[in-house]
C-alpha cells in the first residue's frame, strides 16, 4: 500500500504526457480512414488485454 500513491502520480503524469502524441496520431488516422481509426484502436486494446492476461505479474491468484 505504501507505493500507491507513487504509482498512481506516475500514471497520472503518463496520462497527460502522453495525450498531445495520441491526438496527434488519431489525427492522422482520421485524415487516412475513419473505421481504421477505431479497428486500430480495437486491435491496441485486445493486445493490452492479452498481454495483460498472460503477464504472471497481472494475475490474481
Amino acid at each position: 500500500m505504501h507505493m500507491q500513491g507513487r504509482v498512481m502520480s506516475l500514471i497520472a503524469f503518463a496520462s497527460i504526457a502522453l495525450d498531445p502524441f495520441s491526438q496527434a496520431i488519431s489525427g492522422f488516422l482520421i485524415d487516412v480512414s475513419l473505421s481504421f481509426l477505431f479497428v486500430a484502436a480495437g486491435v491496441l486494446m485486445l493486445c493490452t488485454g492479452i498481454f495483460a492476461l498472460t503477464s504472471p505479474g497481472v494475475r490474481i491468484k
